[in-house]
């Protein structure tokens, strides 16, 4: 959501959709040909480069499509694609440092808007037999960047040390179980709420780890 005109950006399976409440109407944006043919490019996220002042800049996450650079001034969209290991992607977010952040398939891909500079993170992932894809990004208030993977949980970023730790979700389970995390967020008291497939956790600032149970 546009917090300045209150209009709604929808990722969908064939582009970007608008909603403006102001007008009650959907216009479509159409991303440029991926080139990859038989599969359809599903946009996963968009968000606004906050290293232009101007506001004009945002990037679109695409799974099969690639990354964009979107232009909102002038409309145009300049393609990543060439800089990428790979075109499967899931999230992406920026961290304080203007860093843009890409979830993808074996990692996570990382470059600064302004110099250009692009590394691969992957030294987190244990267990590469199982196509291992990194599916959601969050960055909580204190500029840390939580992230998780389909085969092996949650982990977290830690911006003062700069340094990646595990986060062991399963261990406040009464059984073992492989955790498939669908959603991360937090919220104003600096607790980070993680959604899987058949449990929900909170961890709390201190780093303690709670199984949300229904009752």
């Amino acid at each position: 959501r546009d917090t300045s005109n209150g209009i709604l950006w929808l990722g969908t399976d064939f582009g970007i959709q608008k909603y403006d409440p102001g007008t009650a109407r959907f216009a479509k944006k159409i991303l440029p040909t991926s080139g990859v043919v038989g599969q359809f490019p599903s946009v996963n996220a968009v968000i606004e480069d906050k290293t232009d002042p101007t506001g004009k800049t945002w990037w679109v996450c695409s799974w099969v499509g690639g990354l964009y650079k979107w232009n909102r001034k002038t409309d145009e969209f300049t393609s990543y694609n060439h800089k990428l290991k790979n075109l499967e992607l899931f999230d992406i977010e920026q961290d304080n440092d203007g860093n843009i952040w890409v979830a993808g398939y074996k990692g996570i891909q990382i470059f600064h808007p302004v110099t250009g500079s692009w590394k691969l993170v992957d030294s987190f992932i244990r267990n590469d037999s199982v196509s291992t894809k990194v599916l959601r990004l969050y960055k909580d208030g204190k500029g840390n960047i939580w992230f998780s993977q389909n085969y092996d949980g949650l982990f977290r970023y830690d911006y003062k040390t700069k340094k990646i730790s595990r986060q062991f979700l399963s261990s406040v389970l009464q059984k073992p179980d492989r955790i498939w995390v669908t959603g991360i967020t937090g919220d104003s008291l600096g607790n980070v709420w993680v959604a899987s497939a058949y449990h929900s956790f909170r961890i709390d600032s201190s780093g303690k780890i709670s199984e949300l149970v229904l009752k």
